[in-house]
């Protein structure tokens, strides 16, 4: 016995009409899940104040990078490392006591700090670096000092 075609149309046509009414109440369950009260409130609640937190943390990232810039700029002008050369002015007769040190930051600005130690005494100069440069002459261990600076920057 074969059935008409329309009988077959309705036949096909129950079953999947009656295959989206349960797919159809599944997901009706899980929407009433999501979307229930909870002790925190409501997705509704719950998404604006998620909202809210995003906005006050993309605010607290843009201080952070004004923050950072400032302080990468202000970082530039510190003393980060510094040389010393140590060695003997006079020969072999005081030992290594007199030295010279670099203190300069990236651009090359600062100072050199060198000494001269003699047994009775010492003497004690500076002299100022802009640019990685001395507006006086700089000796040989103030220039090594200064150059050995350069190459960590």
């Amino acid at each position: 016995m074969v059935l008409p075609i329309s009988s077959v149309f309705f036949i096909v046509f129950g079953v999947v009409s009656i295959s989206l009414l349960i797919w159809n109440l599944k997901l009706e369950k899980k929407w009433q899940r999501l979307f229930k009260e909870t002790e925190e409130g409501s997705v509704d609640e719950l998404l604006s104040l998620l909202i809210k937190r995003t906005d006050i943390l993309y605010k607290n990232t843009q201080n952070h990078d004004v923050l950072l810039a400032d302080i990468e700029e202000r970082l530039k002008q510190a003393i980060k490392r510094t040389d010393i050369v140590r060695f003997n002015a006079w020969g072999d007769t005081t030992g290594a006591q007199s030295f010279a040190i670099a203190l300069v930051d990236e651009t090359g600005t600062g100072v050199i700090i060198s000494t001269l130690y003699a047994r009775d005494r010492m003497t004690v100069f500076a002299k100022k670096i802009t640019a990685w440069e001395s507006e006086t002459e700089l000796t040989e261990e103030e220039q090594t000092a200064l150059l050995n600076q350069k190459k960590l920057i």
